[in-house]
């Protein structure tokens, strides 16, 4: 064999291994696994949750996760601020309410928190529900009427939106707290004349009373959102860990737009519904991983609708831009950020 031809097999068996070897030298390492307690919600918001928890995208982020689920997004914000969560997702108005007043869900001291990120887009995500045999076809016929809604809520924002888009107030109809999953079984056993709250319990709540369900339109329009919010003590103790999160959400986002009927599925086995009830639901309800400026300007006017209620010690709005963390979702998903700089 000629020193050439010797060479150039020398060549083509060695440098792949010399390739090989360079790419394991150099490659990124593995993340460290985290453990992280994710207090979730029985809410179609979860969807970008859910499929990442189940596809194992939280585990290729090196997230270990422990996961709970609450019936309403302030239980899973309580969790968190009692230190029995890592991270919550809940919606806007419990996060106005315990940035007004820090004590407002768990009498313990509780730090500074930092929404990193909004999970959906929604403009009808909240619906009320009536029965017609308590003379009820609109929200004008409430005055007098008992209504079911789990408060401490955005459900708070929403009726009395509702009730002053019809020309009444608060002190025209009773209000009842009623856990979200039991408003169907409140206004079908006729407990209460109606309910509001969110999808999928609105749903089930009009399909319980058959014909004699009437939906009340709640005639306020805005983005609702589904927030991730962590502690920022947390976040300080542990760098990289939110970016992860946010990660393992993105690769979820781009699922459940490539597979939405597998993503229904997801959702569906982890809210314990029907596929049709969730198909439903998500006719309202998108999925986005972002932080917007529409986002802020409707904590701020939901922060200045409760103190003008007198549901704060405070009289003025805090800057709530305050209770935003850009960073991780800056470095996941820049594109997801409009927020005015």
């Amino acid at each position: 064999m000629n020193k050439s031809r010797r060479l150039w097999l020398s060549l083509v068996i060695v440098l792949p291994l010399l390739l090989a070897a360079g790419w394991w030298l150099l490659r990124e390492p593995a993340p460290a696994p985290v453990k992280l307690r994710f207090a979730a919600t029985y809410f179609l918001g979860e969807m970008l949750s859910f499929v990442a928890y189940d596809k194992g995208y939280f585990r290729e982020q090196g997230l270990e996760i422990e996961l709970s689920y609450s019936t309403t997004g302030w239980q899973s914000l309580k969790r968190l601020f009692e230190g029995q969560a890592d991270v919550a997702t809940v919606a806007q108005l419990p996060v106005v309410y315990a940035a007004l007043d820090r004590r407002k869900y768990t009498p313990e001291p509780v730090g500074d928190f930092a929404v990193v990120a909004d999970l959906t887009v929604a403009n009808r995500a909240q619906a009320g529900v009536a029965r017609r045999d308590r003379g009820i076809r609109s929200p004008a016929d409430l005055r007098g009427k008992t209504v079911g809604l789990p408060q401490g809520t955005t459900a708070d924002f929403f009726l009395d939106s509702m009730l002053r888009r019809n020309g009444l107030s608060d002190a025209d109809v009773k209000q009842v707290n009623i856990d979200v999953t039991r408003l169907g079984a409140a206004i079908s056993g006729g407990e209460v004349d109606a309910v509001l709250g969110w999808q999928p319990h609105s749903a089930a709540a009009l399909e319980s009373l058959g014909d004699n369900g009437v939906l009340l339109d709640v005639g306020y329009r805005y983005p609702s959102g589904w927030l991730v919010v962590f502690m920022k003590d947390y976040l300080r103790a542990h760098p990289g860990v939110a970016d992860r999160f946010l990660r393992a959400m993105a690769r979820a986002e781009v699922f459940v737009h490539e597979r939405p009927d597998e993503a229904r599925q997801i959702l569906a086995r982890h809210l314990k519904t029907d596929l049709a009830t969730v198909e439903r639901g998500m006719v309202d309800i998108g999925v986005k991983l972002s932080l917007s400026e529409s986002l802020l300007v409707t904590l701020e006017e939901q922060a200045r609708w409760a103190i003008r209620r007198g549901l704060s010690p405070q009289q003025t709005p805090p800057n709530l831009l305050d209770y935003f963390d850009q960073g991780p979702l800056r470095r996941v998903k820049p594109d997801g950020i409009t927020l005015a700089q």
